[in-house]
């Protein structure tokens, strides 16, 4: 919900401010939202993670529609409809791959933990147990990986540029735009 909040306000502020601001200030709620997931633990309570999943989505919707916006205003008037569908599959493929590196992060991370702590695990129960006293030492890991990537784009962000209006671009941009219809 507050993904979809932001989305118009990014779009909006966009047009004003262009793209850069809107994904240092989108990634850095991310960024805050990772910090905060890096210190669950086995006591964090459902209600303690609303405020995070609120920055994580506020912070999501404030930069992608902005960035889509300006990748496709960048692109040249008849690859519009390629990069358009080029930028859609990349992101999949992208998400695709960073959920499975974070996965595998993971489970390295509690197979590592479980060999330090020395636990002995026979059966279901004691990997049951076993994961109760790793699972938040080896999530506050990964959290902490996710949160240098973030904090790494936030600083590629500060690179991006309005660029310069030529005479007439505006008109192009109208209509390079209707090419996603």
């Amino acid at each position: 919900m507050a993904s979809a909040a932001m989305m118009p306000i990014g779009g909006y502020l966009f047009d004003k401010i262009g793209v850069r601001w809107l994904v240092v200030v989108g990634l850095s709620l991310v960024s805050g939202a990772i910090f905060q997931y890096s210190h669950v633990s086995a006591t964090t309570e459902g209600h303690d993670l609303i405020l995070p999943l609120i920055m994580a989505g506020a912070g999501m919707g404030l930069m992608m529609m902005p960035l889509n916006s300006h990748l496709i205003s960048k692109a040249p008037r008849d690859l519009v409809s390629r990069v358009t569908s080029l930028t859609s599959a990349m992101q999949q493929v992208i998400n695709s791959f960073a959920v499975a590196t974070m996965v595998t992060i993971l489970s390295s991370r509690v197979t590592k933990l479980i060999a330090e702590n020395k636990l002995v695990v026979k059966g279901p129960a004691d990997m049951q147990k076993a994961m109760l006293t790793v699972a938040p030492e080896a999530f506050g890991y990964t959290f902490g990986i996710m949160l240098i990537v973030s904090i790494t784009g936030i600083f590629l962000g500060l690179f991006l540029r309005r660029g310069q209006q030529q005479p007439g671009e505006a008109v192009k941009k109208e209509a390079a735009l209707e090419g996603l219809h």
